[in-house]
């Protein structure tokens, strides 16, 4: 992989030191979190002003930070058992910053901080998590010991109410949920009042069978429902159903709030739930099926490193926007340097990645795993997916080799951008004028492409993307857009 790690390292390097100036000028700006006259209960200020909250990511971050400082080119290229436990480790961090980021994301709309309703929204997030730490307690005791603790049950009372009673909309509070527990009415025969149903069931049927009225068959079944409903005895009232609740799982959250990811979030949270937290899930578990690699690579690495400093960043911006909400006019130019850096000018070919810049006719170059090449692509069919409310889109394309052969799907993730439809005769024009192309298969565009692809002169004067190109990471493309000037 041609990666110039002489102006890789250098912007990684740096970047950190960005993420470490802008986390300890929020930790003074947050201060004391936020104010709030009156707490359901006491000794939860930490909770209702989103300290803990607050405290619990920085050092995430902070954790996460360190874990790069340790990357150098050797790290990465390598194959040893260093290279794996530096990889590993950056993949925990990675997966505690992606929670993270679903979490704040949430809590930083609009509709939780109406009303200066805030505090009681970082209540419930941190009651719903220590309700969940006590069910797996009581849990552990059910299957290991067989035994019941009376103190964890109150608990779980007590915090299901109090949960229930917040003053806020639950609705809003997306990062859980409710599992309903009906309650059936339950029924269960009574000795006595069945022996007597059966006995007038009985006296009825002899009763008719002795006048043999044409009512009979009609008879015999009203009196084996009455005998039926006299032998049942309910067992109270009809109960409403019950409510558990519950954390919210990663995945469900990733899809709800991937509608307010901003460009760069999307960027570092990647396109599908599987592009960041299930790959570095699938790493991080014991995994033996030939179709999933052990040991980590350089591509892998790469985008592990890329991701992890971008979550740092998105996580800070984020939590600027909490300190914005408490103090409208607070100054903090680290943070603004860091949006600066990463959110305005954000690489082009990375905003491609995740919108989609491609369509039907154009050329393109589909990425395939590591080490089995590209391919020059048609696009056949371009695909959008629009969220519910219309403010994000990822898009898919059908492409099939230039050459011809079989047609498939590819996220846009996977595909770059070559060459215009509408600037394929231009493009194939100049090939022709190199003497790249025979004149006679100037019109023909898998004959011409054909002869382009299988002369290496031709792919390295026509431009570096027909190669293996560069993966769309950031502080790649960080580089490469510096180098050229854009």
């Amino acid at each position: 992989m041609a990666i110039n790690y002489a102006l890789w390292t250098p912007r990684l390097k740096s970047a950190i030191t960005d993420i470490d100036a802008a986390a300890l000028e929020l930790v003074t700006a947050f201060g004391n979190g936020l104010s709030v006259p009156f707490y359901p209960s006491v000794n939860e200020e930490d909770y209702g002003t989103g300290r803990l909250l607050f405290g619990r990511i920085i050092r995430e971050i902070e954790v996460a930070s360190a874990a790069l400082l340790r990357v150098d080119q050797s790290t990465v290229q390598g194959k040893g058992v260093d290279s794996e436990i530096l990889f590993d480790d950056i993949l925990k961090r990675q997966r505690k910053l992606f929670e993270a980021q679903l979490l704040i994301v949430m809590l930083t709309r609009d509709k939780i901080w109406s009303d200066n309703m805030a505090p009681y929204y970082f209540l419930h997030v941190h009651l719903v998590a220590d309700r969940e730490e006590l069910r797996l307690k009581k849990a552990d005791l059910s299957e290991a010991f067989g035994i019941e603790n009376d103190f964890i049950n109150r608990s779980l009372r007590s915090l299901e109410n109090r949960v229930k009673r917040l003053p806020i909309d639950q609705a809003n509070c997306t990062w859980s949920r409710a599992e309903l527990e009906d309650k059936h009415i339950t029924a269960v025969p009574n000795p006595l009042v069945s022996s007597v149903g059966a006995l007038l069931g009985a006296t009825s049927c002899f009763y008719l069978f002795r006048k043999w009225t044409p009512v009979l068959p009609v008879a015999i079944g009203v009196a084996a429902a009455c005998g039926a409903l006299a032998g049942l005895r309910k067992l109270g009232p009809p109960a409403k159903p019950g409510s558990r609740i519950h954390p919210q799982s990663a995945k469900e959250m990733f899809f709800d709030a991937r509608q307010d990811f901003t460009s760069l979030e999307r960027v570092a949270l990647g396109l599908t739930y599987r592009s960041l937290f299930g790959v570095s899930s699938g790493q991080i578990h014991f995994n033996v099926s030939r179709l999933h690699t052990s040991t980590c690579n350089e591509s892998e690495f790469l985008n592990a490193i890329d991701q992890t400093a971008l979550l740092c960043v998105c996580l800070l911006l984020r939590l600027e926007r909490l300190v914005h909400k408490l103090q409208p006019v607070a100054i903090l130019p680290h943070c603004n340097a860091l949006r600066q850096r990463f959110e305005q000018q954000l690489p082009n070919a990375l905003v491609n990645a995740v919108f989609g810049e491609a369509g039907k006719g154009d050329l393109v170059s589909v990425f395939k795993a590591e080490g089995s090449g590209n391919f020059v692509g048609e696009v056949i069919e371009r695909k959008e997916r629009k969220g519910k409310n219309g403010h994000y889109r990822y898009c898919a394309y059908k492409t099939r080799h230039v050459t011809g052969g079989n047609e498939d799907w590819h996220g846009a993730n996977a595909i770059m951008l070559l060459v215009r439809r509408g600037d394929i005769p231009a493009f194939l024009q100049t090939a022709v004028e190199l003497g790249f192309v025979a004149p006679q298969h100037q019109s023909n565009l898998p004959a011409a492409m054909a002869q382009i692809l299988g002369n290496q002169d031709a792919v390295t004067r026509l431009g570096p993307l027909f190669q293996d190109f560069l993966p769309k990471l950031f502080f790649v493309q960080e580089y490469v857009k510096q180098q050229s000037g854009a």
